[in-house]
């Protein structure tokens, strides 16, 4: 009798599953961790939600000076 047809295939399906379930938690952590924001825990600062947004060309200038000086006036 050879050794896959004793209890020795077993093992591999266990590891299989082991691998799987990991990757699964592995996913399942990168997307909650992407919702979180910053990984101190902390919300930004309006400020630099509005330098954020002006280096992505989402506010021109104009709108980008007007913003941080009303933040910091």
């Amino acid at each position: 009798m050879h050794w896959y047809w004793g209890y020795g295939h077993m093992a591999w399906v266990g590891i299989w599953w082991v691998l799987g379930a990991a990757a699964i938690a592995f996913v399942l952590w990168v997307m909650l961790a992407s919702t979180r924001g910053p990984m101190n825990g902390r919300p930004d600062s309006p400020e630099r939600i509005a330098k954020r947004r002006y280096a992505q060309g989402e506010i021109d200038r104009e709108t980008f000076q007007k913003l941080i000086h009303d933040l910091r006036g």
